[in-house]
């Protein structure tokens, strides 16, 4: 997609604290996210596999645009759950983007849990501290609707 047609794309926008950018991903992206997580959740007979990776567009001090997601694949050493080395995650966050830049992660969880684990933490260490980076959450199972939760972190807290 051209840079122009791409800024005329339909967003998916989510309200934020006043001292917070807005949230918002083109509308083709985030049901390209979504497919791939309920995917993931349906990979595996009774969990399913967590599925992580960047969240890449444009950021100004009123907005971050989701324009595009970039998967970080696990090995999976510990079962279903997301686990990449540290190492992996350096190399994804040192890639060129043409113009774009990294905003954040994204992460899905099949455990029932909707909160950052030591995998994320270790995430959000590495990204490049800027500006607060946007952590989008996705608790998905086969059975149930996902449900999200979306904050912006710093290297100290996260704000919901």
């Amino acid at each position: 997609m051209s840079t122009e047609a791409a800024a005329q794309a339909p967003l998916i926008s989510w309200p934020s604290e006043p001292e917070l950018p807005r949230f918002s991903i083109r509308a083709d992206v985030g049901r390209a996210l979504a497919r791939d997580i309920k995917t993931a959740a349906e990979a595996l007979p009774r969990r399913g596999l967590e599925i992580g990776g960047l969240l890449i567009g444009s950021f100004t001090a009123e907005e971050v645009v989701v324009e595009s997601f970039e998967p970080v694949e696990s090995l999976y050493p510990e079962g279903p759950s997301y686990r990449v080395p540290e190492e992996e995650l350096a190399t994804h966050l040192s890639t060129e983007r043409e113009g774009l830049e990294v905003l954040g992660f994204y992460r899905s969880r099949t455990d029932g849990r909707l909160e950052l684990d030591a995998q994320d933490q270790t995430l959000l260490r590495l990204l490049p501290r800027l500006r607060a980076m946007a952590v989008f959450l996705v608790r998905q199972s086969k059975d149930t609707e996902a449900e999200a939760k979306l904050g912006f972190g710093t290297d100290v807290s996260i704000a919901w």
